[in-house]
């Protein structure tokens, strides 16, 4: 969900810094493009034994890189081994010298490098503390993920997020997503939950959940099961580039058939 975040950020013209510690950067990368592209430009394959899987066409690739180029900056978390390299330095250096104004932090835990269990959770404290520092300091949106400390919790709270728990005291924010629980919920269901726990900004939360929806193929996420196919910009300038057909109502009487 932070990386859609991400591409709405960029469409509105805001540059966007991505963090995963989680997915090395060519799987995040194409994550990402699956969004971009959205599922009117992906091909879908199915293998013999029926698997699915979907790519990016590509011939809109070239577009779509354009767009976003020198728009979306990925560090790579391989860096992160190296004991000298702080992630909030990078941030900042992001923000202040690429304009990056919308920031994502996928995870916590694997920010969190070289760090003595014993100093885990204060380290942990520092690390979010410096984010919102930033965030307030240079206007910017800092999206920070954290994982719960139990994968299924029914009555989720802002205790049950995996770390130190200053970690929900220090933002202004606090949202999850998840999906649906319960014996009647299958598993491999398109269902979404996004609850506010908690919002400095308005004082509004919401715990009972906003339903939401997920596409398997484009991985975008939507309030509407129908509705997966919004534009971001860069299919207009590739309309731009090329010729398009027009109907006939939209075309001069000189240019129409039979005139």
């Amino acid at each position: 969900m932070a990386s859609q975040f991400g591409t709405f950020a960029i469409k509105a013209g805001y540059n966007a810094f991505f963090y995963s510690g989680e997915l090395i950067n060519w799987f995040f990368k194409a994550w990402f493009e699956s969004q971009v592209a959205g599922i009117n430009h992906m091909n879908k394959k199915v293998t013999d034994s029926g698997f699915v899987t979907y790519s990016v066409d590509g011939s809109v690739e070239g577009d779509m890189e354009k767009w976003y180029r020198d728009k979306a900056f990925v560090f790579d978390s391989g860096v992160l081994t190296d004991a000298n390299i702080r992630l909030t330095d990078v941030i900042r250096t992001a923000i202040q010298q690429y304009g990056c104004r919308f920031v994502v932090v996928d995870n916590l835990m694997s920010a969190m490098v070289d760090v003595d269990a014993n100093e885990q959770y204060s380290q942990q404290t520092k690390f979010v503390n410096e984010l919102s520092k930033m965030a307030k300091q240079f206007n910017v949106v800092v999206m920070l993920v954290a994982h719960p400390r139990k994968k299924q919790v029914e009555d989720f709270d802002n205790d049950d997020v995996a770390g130190s728990s200053n970690v929900t005291n220090l933002v202004d924010v606090v949202m999850r997503y998840s999906r649906p629980t319960g014996k009647e919920i299958p598993k491999d269901t398109d269902q979404r939950i996004l609850t506010v726990l908690k919002n400095r900004l308005t004082g509004k939360t919401n715990r009972k959940g906003i339903e939401l929806f997920y596409e398997q193929g484009s991985r975008r996420i939507s309030e509407d099961s129908t509705k997966f196919d919004w534009t971001l910009g860069w299919e207009s300038e590739r309309e731009q580039q090329g010729f398009r057909v027009a109907e006939s109502g939209t075309m001069p009487p000189w240019m129409q058939e039979g005139v």
